[in-house]
């Protein structure tokens, strides 16, 4: 399955997604902000993920393409000649929520929380070339038969190159569940 969602405003075709996302904003070459959990169209980083084969261990694994926009008044406040880590970051991070939503069917009612991150640079990302996500899902835990969270291994990678790795884990749960453990954390009731 390959999710792009290449007009303006209107509807946004893709068969395997959620119909609620396919009636979502989207933005020329990139995906529907929903799906990446984004108010602002112009904060979304990620123009395409394809399933690719899975790996040779039985992993599933995504191609994402990034959509890397050099005027971006965040990312690129200053002037730089490469693409800035924090983009990488927050474009897997993208590509993560996309996937758990379009591949897994996580519902858009649940809140995503990030458990674990490690990420690792180990080339510059260049300004001039395409840009892409090898990210592969290598553990789903279940909880009460609901898929509870995900765990990756990604890599960056740019003239067939790899650039450094994003290694994350993050869980899915009903807000009103998050709000019961978040006050009781604050009351002291858990550690």
């Amino acid at each position: 399955m390959n999710l792009q969602f290449p007009s303006i405003g209107g509807a946004a075709a893709a068969s395997d997604t959620p119909a609620g996302d396919a009636e979502a904003f989207s933005a020329p070459g990139k995906l529907n902000r929903e799906l990446v959990h984004k108010a602002d169209p112009g904060n979304v980083l990620v123009a395409s993920i394809e399933r690719a084969g899975n790996t040779t261990d039985g992993h599933e694994c995504f191609i994402a393409t990034l959509d890397i926009d050099r005027h971006h008044p965040f990312f690129f406040e200053h002037p730089l000649d490469h693409v800035p880590g924090l983009m990488l970051i927050e474009g897997t991070r993208q590509t993560g929520t996309a996937i758990s939503h379009c591949f897994y069917h996580v519902s858009h009612d649940l809140v995503f929380v990030l458990d674990a991150l490690n990420v690792t640079f180990e080339h510059f990302a260049e300004l001039c070339a395409p840009l892409s996500v090898r990210f592969v899902i290598v553990d789903k835990t279940y909880r009460h038969d609901r898929l509870a969270s995900l765990s990756c291994e990604s890599q960056w990678l740019q003239f067939d190159r790899p650039l450094g790795t994003m290694n994350a884990r993050w869980s899915f749960s009903p807000p009103a569940l998050l709000a019961r453990l978040r006050h009781a954390a604050k009351a002291g009731d858990i550690h």
